[in-house]
């Protein structure tokens, strides 16, 4: 049975633009009367609308509605008609939305949840706004679901599905401090104008999060997007804000995208804020299909995709203000650092650009335009400690604290982001002399191996607080509780562990910071004779190379053997090191004939033995420089075994060869290996040229990188 029940109230109020409605009060006359309704079943929601006037409050019982369907329904911009639940701890949850020609209502304080039905597309809008004007949705909570995996993703389990919210051909649209959770896509906005998205929690996305074309006019501010939940295999290109104009016959305008946090978490890499210019770049439009005044400014991008602000073909932007950091824990399978870290990119053709003042790893696409203007930008990294504007120099702990964790990116005071106007001022928050903050720093023990150094000096202390007075207490994986300010800490497993630091001052005022350490094994190859088999370290668990015969005893290679070529998964960690060793105990089959290339990482590392018995490396790091060295001789074809290694160490400079304790040959150089590319190491040339033909006996690979990372790998 129908349900609907009200009472009145009078209908001064205070309109969207601050405007009282007090015209009649000044005439002597009495405020309009507006009714609170109460409605408590479906078929009441359903046919309250024919009642409803200007400031009407529509008051919905606890419980789930089948839909909320408005048609011509209209309010006054100084008295909108308003949805809201009655009792906002135990909110009214509905199942559908339809708005269509509505215009001044509010609705507040309610569920709009979504449930899968088998035959649902990705792409299914169960939450739709069409031809509306003056709309506030505020409070609210859109709930998605999750659909069964495609079979070729069967492996990720299911995933979210459906839009959030749909608007079409609407103006006057606000969306504030609501939730958007596990839908394909959270928000598209098309063909409106004077939008207003702010202060909204978007998170467990499986594509994008808010999507606009054709927008004139629009405010999206303090919204915060996060933790999306990938279909990585899928080749989906997921964005947590994105512009497009393809298929569209304006281009949007007046846009300002302000004081975002765009963080990736832990969940999948994304692009963060693309606006691409489809119909421009592909030559179907030209300037008037561009982007016209866009404003990206304060905005915190954590996130692992080099589109982290990209602009298309536009006039008029302006980019100041935002500060880009590389996330560890949502990068991708294969190392690229430079995909996975943001930077900002505009398109050549865009027409009055500033790049202000931002905090970022790279900005592409100035290129001498007469009327870009470039200025006071801070390019920071990730990649070498020794290098300026690194993160440990810059952030609280931007490379290994925990990500969800925002102060983790706070600037460091002292900094050269701390108090400096460049970056997101979101970020400069521990000035002042109360600033408290756990600073968490790991690095290798002198010995290597799984033996960290866990060093907390760096914290930010109160003003008068000395760091004698101070207790510090690390959990390692919520069990291992260690004091001090500096400790050295033994894992007997490699592996990421999870590490919090809290600090304790002599008044009583605690704070705490968890953050990841990745600690390695620093072997990564050996050869075991018994089995005739390489032996790669690099995964969970051990892993034999098994593309040659079982053959115990020593491994021949090149000549008949051929060259033995160690895939590059295999050998994944040498990928990126500052420093390895590679020693193998090896002989030459035959004289001086057998010369030729001994082992190549193609484009990084070369060693070849000449027929005199001399080693040449060529070894070229990330950095750019190159090394070539020449050995003294070494008698290796006298049929004898040889221990020879390779050693190198970037901090030191040094690249050495060794022929058992005897520095044979020595070169300086420095910079981290190249990233993994398409090739793996290989004993003998890969490629059938010259190689040396012996055998070796012992192989052992060892390589680690500048401390420790955050990232599981």
């Amino acid at each position: 049975m129908e349900q609907i029940a009200f009472t009145t109230r009078h209908a001064a109020r205070v309109g969207r633009r601050g405007l009282l409605a007090v015209g009649l009060l000044v005439l002597g006359a009495l405020p309009a009367l507006a009714r609170d309704w109460q409605v408590s079943d479906t078929a009441g929601l359903a046919r309250i609308g024919a009642k409803l006037e200007p400031g009407d409050t529509v008051l919905i019982a606890p419980g789930d509605y089948d839909a909320l369907d408005l048609r011509g329904l209209t309010g006054r911009e100084d008295a909108p008609i308003t949805f809201r639940s009655a009792d906002p701890g135990n909110r009214a949850v509905i199942a559908q939305m339809n708005l269509r020609e509505v215009s001044h209502v509010v609705i507040e304080a309610v569920t709009f949840d979504y449930r899968y039905t088998e035959g649902d597309r990705s792409n299914f809008r169960p939450f739709q706004v069409f031809t509306t004007r003056d709309l506030t949705i505020r409070n609210a909570l859109f709930d998605g679901d999750l659909a069964p995996a495609d079979p070729d993703l069967i492996e990720q389990g299911p995933l979210p599905t459906a839009f959030g919210l749909a608007v079409r051909a609407s103006t006057g649209i606000t969306v504030e401090r609501s939730e958007f959770r596990r839908f394909y896509r959270g928000a598209i906005f098309t063909d409106c104008t004077d939008l207003v998205v702010v202060a909204n929690d978007i998170h467990d996305m499986r594509m994008d999060g808010l999507n606009f074309a054709q927008i004139e006019r629009a405010e999206i501010a303090n919204n915060h997007i996060h933790d999306f939940r990938r279909a990585v295999a899928s080749g989906d290109h997921a964005d947590m804000i994105q512009f497009w104009t393809a298929g569209t016959e304006r281009p949007s305008r007046d846009i300002a995208i302000t004081n975002n946090l765009l963080n990736s978490g832990e969940g999948g890499f994304t692009q963060s804020i693309l606006m691409r210019n489809e119909l421009v770049d592909r030559g179907k439009a030209g300037a008037e299909m561009f982007y016209r005044n866009v404003e990206i400014s304060g905005n915190v991008i954590i996130n692992a995709h080099l589109h982290g602000i990209t602009v298309g073909e536009a006039e008029g932007v302006k980019i100041a203000n935002n500060t880009l950091i590389h996330d560890v824990y949502s990068e991708g399978e294969k190392r690229d650092p430079v995909l996975w870290i943001p930077q900002i990119r505009v398109a050549r053709d865009a027409r009055a650009v500033e790049i202000a003042r931002n905090a970022v790893s790279e900005i592409a696409g100035p290129a001498g335009q007469p009327d870009w203007k470039l200025r006071d930008n801070l390019l920071i990294q990730d990649i070498t400690p020794q290098r300026a504007s690194y993160y440990d120099q810059l952030f609280v702990a931007a490379r290994t604290g925990a990500p969800r964790e925002i102060m983790n990116y706070a600037y460091l005071p002292g900094g050269a982001l701390a108090g400096s106007g460049i970056g997101a001022p979101m970020l400069d928050i521990l000035g002042g002399p109360d600033a408290f903050q756990p600073v968490m720093r790991f690095a290798r023990s002198d010995g290597g191996g799984t033996t960290l150094q866990f060093d907390a000096s760096e914290s930010v202390l109160p003003e008068g607080v000395a760091p004698a007075e101070v207790a510090y207490r690390w959990g390692i994986d919520g069990q291992t509780s260690l004091e001090g300010a500096q400790v050295p800490v033994g894992f007997r497993m490699p592996g990421r562990h999870k590490v919090t630091l809290s600090l304790t001052l002599p008044d009583g005022r605690s704070a705490q910071s968890s953050g990841y350490v990745m600690v390695r094994d620093d072997r990564i190859l050996s050869y075991d004779p018994e089995l005739g088999r390489v032996i790669s370290h690099a995964g969970a668990q051990p892993e034999a190379l098994d593309s040659i015969p079982l053959s115990p005893g020593a491994l021949e290679f090149g000549l008949g053997g051929g060259a033995v070529v160690i895939p590059r998964e295999m050998v994944a960690p040498l990928y990126g090191a500052d420093r390895f060793a590679l020693h193998m105990k090896l002989r030459a089959v035959g004289d001086y004939k057998s010369a030729g290339e001994l082992l190549r990482l193609h484009q990084s590392l070369i060693v070849r033995v000449t027929g005199r018995g001399t080693f040449e490396v060529e070894f070229w790091p990330e950095s750019g420089q190159r090394l070539f060295l020449r050995t003294k001789r070494v008698p290796i074809y006298d049929g004898k075994w040889h221990d020879i290694t390779f050693r190198y160490a970037s901090e030191d400079s040094r690249f050495e060869v060794l022929s058992g304790e005897e520095v044979i040959g020595k070169g300086s150089v420095s910079g981290r290996l190249k990233p993994m590319e398409y090739w793996g190491l290989a004993l003998g040339n890969p490629f059938g040229k010259g190689s040396f033909h012996g055998e070796i006996e012992a192989l052992d690979l060892t390589a680690s990188r500048p401390a420790v990372s955050g990232a599981m790998r």
